[in-house]
């Protein structure tokens, strides 16, 4: 699949974080840490030289010979694209839609390259150009729509993403999108009904599943299990859809099954603290004291400055008439959070 035309997963790390389910109630669990960082807005690619591909020097020549063919700039664009060249990639786009502004796919590629590099001020005016001189195109309302998503400029999300589904009903991405919209307006009903459209639509989208499934465990709905497990079915490595399942299941009661799936999790993700954490929590609610504090140690040796782990493992201490240790624990977790106020109040009931 070209570049410009592959769905990006920017922005899935936090969809999900928001709206995962928190099933403690002593000491909350740490959700996923994101496994990508963002740019800063509007920042400009760094300056490095990049060896000249063959590919491109092929079509460099055959610009010099033919230099009015728009086709040969847009290629040699995609080709700079893929070595990470930005500006390079631009000059060619914009030369593309100089000679021929009539090209969906010239304006779709340079908006892409911008907003993966977040200059979404830029990307915006590109696609409403594009959008008025081919009225007719599917992709630029539901790429326009997205982009208005980002800058939490709803209505004219919507406007646009309407109009693709009208042009286009089938159109999963639309759906999509028109769903996280309404997600992000506090109506669920809608959400759900458009991101399930897109993910009947689609069975391979994995963005549609996992959000579904995050929307139906927020609203305590068993069908976020069947989601979770389409969503590893999609792709095995997913790490968010076992921790948001095993979330899940821990949230209705169903300890023993979510401490299943946060071993299935470890299995994929031997590092992964919030896991144990979170096990141990399960343990410390069902009496298991020293499980619960063996699974706490293991988080606070994966991350040393990590409080609520030190708490809940002073008070599994507690429990197990350990008082020393329960003291020395819950001094700690104060120590890397001084605002921690069940570690002050345990320590004044010591």
């Amino acid at each position: 699949m070209p570049f410009h035309l592959a769905f990006k997963h920017i922005f899935l790390a936090f969809c999900c974080y928001l709206l995962l389910i928190s099933a403690c109630r002593n000491a909350e669990p740490t959700p996923p840490t994101p496994t990508k960082t963002k740019a800063k807005a509007n920042s400009q690619p760094i300056e490095r030289s990049f060896p000249e591909h063959p590919q491109i020097k092929l079509l460099t020549e055959r610009i010099t010979k033919d230099s009015t063919n728009a086709e040969l700039y847009f290629s040699r664009g995609n080709r700079y694209l893929q070595q990470k060249n930005i500006k390079a990639a631009a000059k060619d786009f914009y030369k593309a839609l100089s000679i021929d502004s009539l090209q969906a796919s010239y304006y779709l590629a340079a908006a892409d390259l911008y907003f993966n590099t977040e200059q979404l001020k830029t990307a915006i005016p590109l696609l409403e150009k594009g959008m008025r001189l081919l009225p007719n195109n599917v992709q630029m309302p539901t790429e326009l729509g997205k982009y208005y998503f980002y800058v939490k400029k709803y209505d004219l999300s919507l406007e646009n993403l309407s109009k693709a589904i009208q042009k286009a009903p089938e159109s999963s991405a639309a759906h999509f999108w028109k769903g996280m919209v309404y997600r992000e307006q506090q109506k669920p009903k809608q959400a759900i009904q458009q991101i399930k459209k897109a993910a009947d639509l689609d069975q391979e989208f994995y963005n549609a599943h996992i959000i579904l499934a995050n929307l139906y465990a927020e609203q305590k709905d068993k069908k976020a299990i069947d989601y979770y497990n389409k969503a590893v079915q999609i792709d095995p490595t997913s790490i968010e859809a076992h921790y948001g399942k095993a979330l899940f299941l821990q949230g209705i009661g169903d300890g023993d099954a979510a401490i299943a799936e946060y071993r299935t999790l470890i299995s994929k993700d031997p590092q992964y603290q919030d896991a144990y954490y979170n096990i141990g929590y399960v343990y410390f609610e069902q009496g298991k004291y020293d499980k619960a504090h063996d699974n706490f140690s293991i988080a606070i040796h994966m991350s040393p400055a990590f409080a609520k782990a030190y708490y809940m493992r002073g008070a599994a201490s507690e429990n197990l008439k350990q008082f020393k240790k329960a003291e020395l624990d819950y001094k700690r977790a104060l120590n890397f959070d001084p605002k921690l106020k069940k570690a002050t109040e345990a320590l004044g009931r010591l």
